[in-house]
C-alpha cells in the first residue's frame, strides 16, 4: 500500500522553514510562543477539552497520565496510589506498561491490571484507586473492539466512584474508527472522559507530536516544571500539529474510514477459519487455530508478495491468534484497496486456513 503522500503536514513545514528570522527552531515550553499557543486553542478547540500538555511520542505522554495520578494522589493524601489498567491495551513500548505486561516491578503509581469488563475494574477499585486507564478500543491486543459497550460501562464505574478514566486515544481517535474521538461511538459528550493521550496522526507522519489532553480538573495539577519534555511542544512541532487538526477540523476522515473497513471485510468474506471485523479503517483478523500471525504478516510485508501490505500481528489467546491493519485513509483509492486484498491479503488468508485444515487434522 502507498506511503503517506500527503501535503498538509509538509506545505505547513515549508511555510515556517521558508521565513527563518520569524521562526523559534527550539524553545521550552513554559515559555510562551504564537505557535504552541496556537497549537494549544486549536487542540482544545478540536476535542472540547479545557488544557493540554504537549510531549513527542505516544509513550512519553502516556506515562504523563501516570505523573497526573501521582500528583493527584499527592492531593488527595493517598501514599500508595494505584491506576487500574485492562488487560491487552497497549500503551507504548519503553515504559512502565511494558513493565507490567512483562512481569518486571514497576515503580509508583501501583498499575492494577484487570480483565476487560466494568464489574472487573469495580471489584478492582479501593481506597488508593486514583484512575483508570484504557484504550476504547484495543488496538494492539485482541479482540480489538469493544462490541459490548464496555467503555461506556467502566465510565459509569469511574463516576460512581468518583474517580478519573482517562482514554487512550493515539491510535483509535482522529476519524481512524469512524470518530474523531473514539468515545463518541455513543454520543459526542455522554462518556467524555477526563482526558485523553494523542499522538501518531497528530504529527501529519513527518514528526513525532503528542499531547495530553483534559478537563481543567484533570490538568489542574500540572504546574509549570512538574511534567516536561525536551521538545515537547517545541515550535516545529506546533506548526504542524495545528495544520493537521485544522484539515482533520474541515475534513472529517470517519466516513472514509468507514468505507475502507467495509470493503476489505467484503473482500475477505468466507475465507475459513477466519473473522473480519473492523471500527472504521482498524480492521482486526481472528483466526481459529494455525499458532501465531507472525509469519504470516512479514510475509505480506516482505518483497514475496505484490502489492506489498503492512499487517501487525496480535496476541495469540489459546487456540485463537489476532492480527490487524491500519490502511491510510487519505489517498488511498478504491483500486488500491482492491489490489491489496485480490493479489495479497486474501490469498495469504487462503493459504493460512488451508495450513489450519492440515493442522487440525494432524
Amino acid at each position: 500500500m502507498p506511503t503517506h503522500m500527503w501535503n498538509v503536514p509538509v506545505d505547513a513545514l515549508m511555510r515556517y522553514l521558508h521565513y527563518p528570522s520569524a521562526r523559534a527552531d527550539l524553545t521550552s515550553n513554559v515559555m510562551y510562543t504564537d505557535t504552541y499557543a496556537r497549537f494549544c486553542e486549536t487542540i482544545c478547540r478540536f476535542t472540547g477539552f479545557d488544557r493540554v500538555l504537549a510531549k513527542c511520542t505516544g509513550g512519553e505522554v502516556c506515562n504523563s497520565v501516570l505523573t497526573a495520578a501521582s500528583l493527584h494522589a499527592q492531593k488527595r493524601g493517598i501514599k500508595k496510589p494505584e491506576v487500574i489498567v485492562i488487560e491487552h491495551c497497549f500503551h507504548g513500548r519503553g515504559n512502565h506498561f511494558q513493565a507490567l505486561y512483562n512481569g518486571w516491578e514497576t515503580v509508583s503509581p501501583t498499575l492494577r491490571q484487570v480483565p476487560h469488563g466494568a464489574e472487573a475494574v469495580e471489584e478492582a477499585i479501593n481506597e488508593n484507586t486514583v484512575l483508570i486507564f484504557m484504550e476504547v478500543h484495543r488496538c494492539e491486543g485482541g479482540p480489538l473492539f469493544d462490541q459490548t459497550d464496555v467503555y461506556p460501562a467502566i465510565h459509569q464505574v469511574a463516576r460512581k466512584h468518583d474517580i478519573f478514566i482517562v482514554t487512550d486515544g493515539v491510535q483509535d481517535s482522529f476519524g481512524r474508527c469512524g470518530y474523531q474521538m473514539s468515545w463518541q461511538k455513543w454520543g459526542p459528550e455522554a462518556y467524555r472522559p477526563d482526558a485523553i493521550t494523542l499522538a501518531k496522526s497528530l504529527g501529519g507522519g513527518i514528526i513525532p507530536v503528542s499531547a495530553l489532553v483534559g478537563t481543567d480538573d484533570f490538568m489542574s495539577v500540572f504546574t509549570p516544571g512538574s511534567d516536561g519534555s525536551t521538545l515537547g511542544g517545541f515550535p516545529l512541532a506546533c506548526v504542524i500539529g495545528t495544520a493537521v487538526l485544522e484539515y482533520f477540523e474541515a475534513n472529517p476522515l470517519g466516513p472514509r474510514a468507514c468505507e475502507i473497513g467495509q470493503r476489505i471485510a467484503t473482500h475477505l468474506a468466507g475465507i475459513p477459519h477466519l473473522t473480519v471485523s473492523h471500527e472504521g479503517a482498524v480492521i482486526g483478523f481472528q483466526v481459529d487455530g494455525g499458532g501465531s500471525l507472525e509469519s504470516l504478516c512479514h510475509k505480506m510485508i516482505s518483497d514475496l508478495s505484490e502489492p506489498r501490505v503492512f499487517m501487525k500481528h496480535g496476541h495469540s489467546y489459546g487456540s485463537v491468534n489476532y492480527a490487524r491493519a491500519s490502511p491510510i485513509i487519505l489517498g488511498m483509492t478504491d483500486e488500491i484497496l482492491d489490489e491489496a486484498c485480490i493479489k495479497t491479503i486474501r490469498p495469504s488468508f487462503e493459504q493460512w486456513s488451508r495450513y489450519v485444515d492440515n493442522h487440525k487434522r494432524s
